[in-house]
């Protein structure tokens, strides 16, 4: 059906979605406008954010020089159409024309006047951006973080987190780094102390099975970025090798070699530096020439260990890694956890312990407390206690929801948003169609309009219906049921 419309209407439309996909065939019947931030345009904001809180001074000066150049600019620019709008008008001689003239005197000074003015402070944004490029490395670990973690809700869609909050996490981690005896040393804390805090912070929010992957993409990503990570391998760790063709045939009496790993190897043979550079052998080479030490490796318990023994002078820690995933795929995810311990510290593959309290100090009235429900875990005995602790057990309402239960839940926020008390609304996932009305509840949640003492805290299966926006903006956490001895020690 036709619609008559005015030719001045427009219909803008929004998403919180951070990097939404649609079909092409309402592509082409909108105009997209992508604001996600990209690595480049990031890095330049956590520079500026960096400068900002070692050197506040500094940094306002910078701001202000670029709003000075563009003040002088704009001056310019009126005197030469004031010049140009007389010479337009002029009548008879121009000679003759005494406010021309004096038009021209008074823009010739003014003109010598700025030019001075931009010199002195071209020398001073000189100096200015040497000290931030000191910076640069901190602004360019965090852009690289916070791509990483972007990329997480591709593993479960209750993984996502908001710019905001990563910048404040980031503000946080300024503030708690050692200062250090130089630059170079506190650049270097600034960057350790951020990516533990933010590993910290992500990690309670994740499941047991993700928290290893989690600290994998970490390592990979700062790996990447440091250029000591070749893509064309770690491509070959993601996939295997792609090929189909069978270049090679297996080497007789090795039957103990699967199939597969016999086409990863040539795969990975054909790869810097298992491509026989000199002195060293092609790998496909050197396990013909070696396989008694190749058997050992697909048949003993710790075929890590005897890889590093035999190549720890020729291949790096990731190259090793490599080869595990080419000889002995059931054996890789051990490794990966040695190999993050290695190249980043055992405290990123240790898991931070549960605790709620500092979950609770790192949010505040419009921040909404969120529990990821796993099964066997019972979040609401840790919740119960920690009221108890800020003595909130009576001024704590929870709330199941479900059929019906969505009015309920929205009178009780409103009462708890002024007497500064409690909501816990339990399930959220079983109330689908009321899941909006949260959203645009958690969006009106202001610290100006709420009693400090509020918080909404809720209860939820991972589901892909839980609003972006909250997830995005909330604390979220994780409690599972401790696993191993160590664990429920």
């Amino acid at each position: 059906n036709s619609i008559e419309y005015d030719p001045n209407f427009k219909l803008y439309i929004t998403t919180n979605l951070s990097n939404p996909h649609y079909p092409p065939e309402l592509c082409v019947k909108v105009n997209l406008l992508n604001f996600m931030a990209t690595e480049d345009g990031l890095q330049d904001q956590m520079l500026g954010t960096v400068v900002t809180a070692e050197n506040p001074d500094l940094e306002a000066r910078r701001v202000a020089l670029v709003q000075e150049d563009a003040d002088n600019k704009k001056q310019l620019k009126e005197l030469e159409d004031k010049i140009l709008t007389l010479l337009k008008n002029a009548e008879g001689n121009i000679l003759d024309d005494e406010v021309l003239i004096n038009t021209l005197k008074d823009s010739k000074v003014t003109s010598n006047i700025i030019e001075e003015k931009v010199k002195e402070a071209m020398k001073t944004q000189d100096k200015i951006a040497k000290v931030r490029l000191g910076y640069v490395p901190v602004a360019f670990r965090a852009a690289q973080l916070f791509f990483c973690i972007a990329d997480l809700n591709i593993v479960d869609p209750m993984y996502q987190y908001s710019l905001e909050w990563f910048i404040n996490l980031f503000l946080m981690a300024i503030a708690k780094a050692p200062k250090g005896s130089n630059h170079d040393e506190r650049v270097e804390n600034l960057n350790e102390t951020f990516t533990y805090v933010l590993y910290e912070n992500v990690c309670r929010s994740l499941f047991a099975k993700d928290k290893l992957l989690f600290s994998f993409l970490l390592t990979i990503k700062i790996l990447k970025g440091d250029n000591l990570l070749d893509p064309k391998l770690l491509r070959f760790f993601l996939q295997g090798s792609t090929s189909l063709e069978v270049r090679r045939p297996k080497p007789e009496g090795t039957d103990w070699l699967y199939d597969n790993a016999w086409l990863n190897l040539l795969g990975l043979s054909e790869m810097k530096p298992f491509n026989g550079v000199p002195p060293n052998l092609a790998l496909e080479d050197a396990f013909v020439e070696n396989l008694d030490f190749f058997k050992e490796v697909a048949e003993t318990p710790d075929p890590e260990a005897l890889l590093r023994k035999r190549y720890e002078d020729t291949y790096s820690l990731f190259e090793r890694l490599c080869m595990l995933r080419a000889l002995r795929p059931d054996m890789v995810v051990p490794a990966v956890q040695n190999f993050v311990g290695e190249s980043r510290g055992n405290k990123f593959i240790e898991i931070p312990p549960f605790d709620l309290e500092a979950c609770y100090a790192d949010s505040n009235c419009a921040t909404p407390l969120i529990f990821v429900l796993t099964p066997g875990a019972d979040p609401m005995t840790e919740l119960y206690k920690l009221a108890d602790k800020l003595d909130m057990s009576r001024r704590m309402e929870a709330i199941s929801l479900g059929q019906g239960q969505g009015p309920l839940a929205e009178r009780a926020i409103e009462a708890a948003k002024d007497k500064g008390t409690w909501v816990c609304l339990q399930n959220c996932h079983l109330s689908v169609s009321w899941l909006p009305t949260l959203e645009r509840i958690c969006e009106d949640l202001s610290p100006d309009r709420v009693d400090a003492n509020f918080r909404l805290w809720l209860t939820s299966e991972p589901s892909k219906h839980f609003p972006p926006f909250v997830l995005q903006n909330g604390v979220k956490m994780t409690n599972e049921p401790p696993k191993g001895l160590r664990a429920n020690m």
